[in-house]
């Protein structure tokens, strides 16, 4: 294998080690070793990882030759063989697209020139101290959009340190660091985290915390309004009829439920047989009862495909941030009106349910008046059969 040469990336990384550099500091993809023997100057630790057993020993050879004492050398893929964790880690790693009948792994990543890039977000920063940074190199023929999307769900912060434009390419030399949110969940000792859904309002992460999936719900602090509260309390009110994820622990900044491994409803009702979907809609409607009977509207339930999870054929109600107090809740009279829409009507249709739309109105119309939970299921275990 050839050894990567530095060039102007390189030499742009370079620049920065001498000034970003100290303590523990992991020169990923070492090559020639420019960026390992530049910080070995700063440091106490150097470690220099590379895959390609030339540039190895091209490195182990100079370190001897030049007696440095602070320099490890390790062969790994990524941190397949790294350990500990590092104040400064530099990585200038392959950023071309993909060509036909090209295999230079030090050149090349993927079809978005971002694949090894993204492998190394997606484990880094357990290798990092809570104050670390990373120097990382990038390119503008590589796709910016996915590293931007990728460092959201590692829940990075990231600037611009320099760019310099070379014919028909701008390189971008970016500083990572691990974002306030992060650092909040490491002391809350939550592992793992990862950015699942982004809202104007706060923040979905899936983790691991004490052994179990979790999902924490952050607050946007530019957000105006304070909903994090509001729905903890609300979803805690509702677990107590067990309804709705079960509420972990909260504060005004975030709140912590146990996570729902499952599928949306109507992907569900897309695979499963007549009577299973049966008793998950009669579920369904037992649950949505209660909510009005507790004066609870939850105002997303004649829309609901991201809003109910079937798991272990069990329905699930997710995300109360719009859920309020109100004398004229409407959770049953919405989802009546949802399993009245032309896709799923058809879709019901092809499982073998029969309803007529205009009689699911006229009930819906009936029901307003007088809430009744008897005539409610009369109906509906009619409408199912």
């Amino acid at each position: 294998m050839n050894i990567y040469e530095p060039r102007e990336d390189s030499y742009l990384l370079n620049k920065y080690v001498k000034k970003y550099a100290k303590g523990t500091f992991l020169d990923l993809g070492t090559g020639t070793g420019i960026q390992g023997f530049t910080a070995a100057k700063y440091c106490d630790k150097v470690v220099c990882v590379d895959i390609n057993p030339s540039a190895l020993k091209s490195v182990k050879l100079l370190v001897k030759k030049q007696k440095i004492t602070n320099i490890e050398v390790v062969k790994s893929n990524l941190f397949e063989n790294v350990s500990g964790k590092f104040d400064v880690i530099a990585f200038n790693p392959p950023y071309l697209p993909s060509e036909k009948n090209v295999s230079d792994t030090s050149l090349f990543s993927g079809k978005k020139g971002i694949k090894i890039t993204q492998l190394f977000l997606d484990d880094v920063e357990k290798y990092m101290e809570d104050d670390g940074k990373i120097l990382l190199i990038s390119s503008s023929l590589s796709s910016q959009s996915l590293l931007k999307e990728t460092l959201e769900k590692n829940l990075f912060s990231i600037k611009i340190i320099e760019k310099q434009h070379y014919f028909f390419e701008d390189i971008f030399l970016f500083e990572i660091k691990k974002s306030d949110v992060l650092l909040m969940l490491k002391k809350m000792n939550v592992k793992n985290s990862k950015l699942i859904a982004k809202g104007k309002r706060g923040f979905i992460i899936k983790g691991v915390y004490k052994n179990k999936v979790v999902a924490i719900k952050v607050k946007n602090e530019q957000a105006e309004i304070d909903s994090i509260s509001h729905e903890s309390n609300i979803i805690k009110e509702l677990n107590k009829n067990n309804i709705g994820p079960r509420i972990i622990n909260s504060s005004k900044k975030h709140m912590m439920y146990e996570f729902i491994e499952g599928e949306y409803i109507l992907d569900f009702i897309e695979k499963a047989e007549k009577n299973t979907i049966k008793k998950i809609l009669i579920e369904i409607f037992q649950e949505l009862y209660l909510l009005d009977k507790l004066g609870i509207n939850k105002y997303e339930m004649h829309r609901p495909h991201k809003h109910i999870i079937i798991s272990k054929e069990k329905p699930f109600q997710i995300d109360f941030d719009r859920a309020r107090y109100t004398k004229n809740p409407k959770n049953v009279t919405q989802f009546f009106q949802y399993l009245t829409k032309e896709k799923l009507h058809q879709l019901m249709e092809k499982k073998g349910f029969s309803y007529k739309k205009e009689n699911i109105r006229t009930f819906a119309r009936e029901y307003k008046k007088t809430y009744s939970r008897k005539k409610l299921f009369e109906f509906i275990t009619k409408m199912l059969s």
